[in-house]
């Protein structure tokens, strides 16, 4: 099971998968939990610092864990963003392999295939607001499928105020992931982490690193893709029959 931020969006918003219980969620040790407006402000603050800090790229590290065979792979890269909708995971270690979000479509490349698999969201400007939530950080584009817990440890030793804000999949809701925790800096323009749970106990983590904010040009997003052939499924918002 190797997957990657883009492509959870991807399984989130496409598949089925299982049925959440709610969790309750408790602070952790040096932890706050903030109240409903607390919270909101802290998601709308979120909102507008990734807007204003724009393009930036860093250093990805992916673990995905298996359940089954209790065992973690790894692959890193690089990761690009330009906001509001342009996002690229190139991994280089162990394997060449890539996940991209370009406007209103979203790709992928595993390692050793030859073409692109791509979601066109055209047609779905409700999921595609939804994929782009990890672009802009507009996590209340997700309330309708999770129910979002904000949690905050004071700054302290010259370091800015963090926050933990975990997504729980909603009663009756059958996703992929029914957990995703995502770790970020007050004031930075990148998430530190996002750890994303299913119901069968497999975890995959994002850690990002050596953040530059910064315009990135235009042919580093279009490289990786020129010339490949491209499968492609049209999304739909519309409820499967």
């Amino acid at each position: 099971m190797r997957v990657s931020c883009l492509k959870v969006c991807l399984l989130v918003l496409l598949a089925g998968g299982f049925a959440s219980a709610q969790a309750v969620e408790k602070p952790a040790a040096g932890e706050e939990r903030l109240d409903q407006n607390a919270a909101q402000d802290v998601l709308k603050k979120l909102k507008e610092t990734f807007a204003a800090q724009g393009s930036l790229r860093a250093h990805i590290l992916t673990e995905t864990f298996s359940d089954l065979t209790n065992k973690t792979t790894k692959k890193e890269g690089d990761l690009l963003i330009q906001r509001p909708d342009k996002m690229l995971q190139l991994y280089t270690k162990p394997a060449a392999s890539l996940q991209m979000l370009d406007g209103a479509q979203a790709m992928r490349q595993e390692a050793g295939e030859k073409s692109l698999l791509v979601g066109d969201f055209t047609k779905a400007p409700k999921k595609l607001s939804q994929v782009h939530a990890m672009v802009t950080g507009d996590l209340t584009t997700l309330t309708e499928l999770f129910e979002i817990s904000v949690f905050r440890a004071a700054a302290a030793e010259g370091k800015p105020a963090q926050y933990r804000i975990v997504l729980n999949l909603l009663p009756k809701k059958k996703l992929e992931f029914t957990r995703i925790q995502i770790r970020v800096a007050d004031g930075e323009a990148c998430f530190q982490e996002v750890v994303r749970e299913t119901a069968d106990g497999n975890t995959v983590t994002d850690k990002f690193s050596a953040v530059q904010v910064g315009e990135i040009p235009a042919k580093e997003f279009s490289a990786p893709i020129e010339g490949k052939e491209k499968d492609v499924k049209e999304i739909s918002d519309e409820a499967p029959k």
